[in-house]
């Protein structure tokens, strides 16, 4: 029997989501005010910042292979050292196990 869900389950679910995404917001922001106040942001750390944003979202916060928020990498397609961009279109977002699983895989290769 399929289960159907409730519009009060589904507005929970999304004000959860909301909720998630201002917290990740919100995390970004203090890094980029410390790094403001440290006098250490660059155009290169901003960068960084708003692509880690971007990644996040674009995986909802979670691995890219297994539904799984623990343990979150950031890992490169292509290497940075074989070419591969440092833009959210080169790097997934992977939990522990699997990036070390493809690493495994890309050092055989």
């Amino acid at each position: 029997m399929e289960k159907s869900i409730s519009q009060n389950d589904l507005e929970l679910h999304q004000a959860f989501e909301i909720i998630l995404s201002i917290k990740t917001f919100t995390t970004y922001i203090s890094d980029i005010a410390e790094m403001i106040y440290k006098g250490s942001l660059n155009s290169e750390n901003l960068n960084t910042i708003v692509n880690e944003y971007k990644i996040k979202n674009i995986y909802n916060g979670k691995c890219r292979e297994f539904d799984n928020n623990q343990k979150l990498e950031f890992d490169h397609i292509i290497p940075f050292s074989k070419g591969g961009s440092n833009t959210y279109r080169n790097i997934p977002l992977l939990c522990e196990p699997c990036n070390r699983r493809n690493q495994i895989i890309s050092d055989k290769i």
